[in-house]
């Protein structure tokens, strides 16, 4: 019972992570935007991988609004 708790507990958190196509779709903007923003230190990112990242909407949000 404890494995399947931890697996529900990951893919609920996997499931708030966004892709960069997903983050553009919901903030209205060109993937390529996301992209800058991201290498330019502008918005807080996950890298799972060399070239996959992913994005929680919330934090991404707060640090456009605030600079944070």
């Amino acid at each position: 019972m404890y494995t399947d708790e931890i697996d529900e507990v990951e893919k609920q958190f996997h499931s708030d992570l966004l892709t960069n196509h997903e983050l553009a779709n919901k903030l209205g903007v060109h993937d390529e935007t996301v992209r800058i923003w991201r290498r330019t230190g502008r918005i807080p990112f996950l890298r799972l991988s060399e070239r996959k990242y992913k994005y929680e909407l919330h934090k991404v949000v707060r640090a456009l609004q605030y600079g944070n």
